[in-house]
């Protein structure tokens, strides 16, 4: 089944990516096909992957309690294993970084912090830029602060980007990051 779905996968991201429609485009990742429609200016994510651990709903349900909060997408509707949202911009890049990212990073963080969630899972594809306003997405992961990963989830989450120690710090990941975006080990 793993192997049908990165086929497939790969074939729709590959034809949306030559042939866009519409204005529709295509992307995959490791769980997930994600179809831009910049005409109604949202994103809707597909999960494929990992559908045992509830991920749909609990990315839903961090989105819903960041509702509101100019650092993330907001929620639009969520079917079966689909999340609507709003579109939140482009990968951040040396390019588009926001020159008061520290500010906006330490914004995002104390709105985690604020609603108890720890995301377990920043890297550098989770951190957006739209209108010169760092977004953060991906929220499948998330959890309560302080509380264990629930037994079971896959041992990658973090990957790279959590401390030496194997532990899950938003902050460290956030920060570790966008030195990695930016070529600088030390920031």
């Amino acid at each position: 089944m793993k192997y049908i779905f990165y086929s497939y996968a790969w074939i729709m991201g590959n034809l949306h990516k030559r042939f866009p429609k519409f204005g529709l485009f295509q992307q995959t990742s490791s769980t997930s096909i994600i179809t831009f429609d910049k005409s109604n200016n949202c994103v809707t994510k597909k999960v494929m992957l990992y559908e045992k651990h509830n991920v749909v709903k609990n990315e839903a349900y961090w989105l819903i309690k960041l509702s509101g909060f100019s650092g993330t997408p907001e929620l639009i509707s969520v079917e079966n294993n689909c999340l609507t949202m709003t579109y939140a911009g482009k990968r951040v890049c040396t390019d588009n970084l926001p020159v008061d990212w520290e500010l906006q990073m330490t914004d995002i963080l104390l709105k985690l912090s604020e609603i108890k969630c720890s995301h377990n899972d920043i890297k550098p594809t989770d951190i957006l830029v739209l209108n010169k306003k760092l977004m953060l997405i991906d929220f499948q992961w998330a959890t309560e602060k302080g509380s264990s990963m629930p037994a079971g989830w896959p041992k990658y989450i973090g990957r790279t980007f959590k401390k030496s120690d194997k532990t899950y710090d938003d902050q460290f990941s956030f920060r570790k990051s966008i030195q990695w975006i930016i070529g600088n080990k030390t920031l």
